[in-house]
């Protein structure tokens, strides 16, 4: 399952006027649609474009469709000089170590496509040790499924890197069970 960050009345990030939830959908749909070309592979999105979905209601949704995995694409806009890669993950011991073997192998991969590798993280709640401080991938373990949140460079630079990378992307994804 692919989650496109963000959507409806929550646009995410904004910078140089690039919005963070429609480059979250593009890139979402180009992976959606690069995974399906191969046989066997269901691939769905938690929300269609401009709607939008609880942080919640995404993480579950793989439950409901019988999920291996829930990625979801946002787009780091922390600091306008972000570029690169980082790939959060839980700390939920029952998904921490399959959460962190995929999100270092996608950092690995992007960063042999010459970005910047802000490599493989966690990050727990500040009023709860045992869980994890996104919402979404708290709520992933807590239903029994992996969760990722996968976040490419800044909006601003977005545009340039992924119209020529749309697939490469989808392509780390598939192989990083290895």
């Amino acid at each position: 399952v692919i989650d496109p960050g963000h959507g409806s009345v929550d646009g995410g990030a904004s910078q140089n006027g690039v919005r963070e939830e429609p480059t979250n959908w593009a890139i979402a749909t180009a992976l959606k649609a690069e995974l399906q070309s191969y046989w066997g592979v269901k691939v769905y999105l938690t929300r269609g474009s401009s709607e939008y979905n609880s942080n919640s209601g995404r993480a579950r949704q793989g439950l409901v469709l019988g999920a291996d995995l829930v990625v979801s694409v946002h787009n780091n806009s922390g600091v306008a000089e972000a570029k690169g890669i980082e790939v959060y993950g839980t700390i939920n011991p029952s998904y921490s170590k399959i959460t962190e073997s995929i999100g270092k192998n996608i950092c690995k991969n992007v960063s042999a496509l010459g970005l910047v590798n802000r490599g493989y993280k966690t990050r727990q709640s500040g009023n709860d040790a045992r869980r994890d401080f996104y919402t979404f991938i708290d709520e992933g373990a807590r239903a029994g499924i992996p969760s990722i949140i996968v976040e490419p460079v800044a909006p601003t630079s977005v545009a340039v890197i992924y119209p020529v990378r749309f697939s490469l992307f989808a392509l780390i994804v598939t192989d990083s069970e290895d």
